[in-house]
């Protein structure tokens, strides 16, 4: 990814030159609950498979 790698080769130059830069990070852009369902589907498995191994998965 373009944007990314300038973004890595300006850290590694101002890292090495001793320079301070101020960078902005760009807000995540996400619809809302658009992983939520997969999400919940992992932990319900992870559960699962913990359940034989921790008393408190039992709930």
């Amino acid at each position: 990814k373009p944007d990314v790698l300038s973004k890595a080769w300006l850290s590694l130059i101002t890292g090495l030159a001793n320079v301070e830069v101020e960078l902005e990070e760009p807000l995540l852009e996400t619809k809302e609950g658009q992983n939520l369902a997969k999400t919940k589907e992992l932990v319900r498995r992870v559960k699962e498979n913990l359940k034989p191994h921790w008393k408190s998965m039992n709930n």
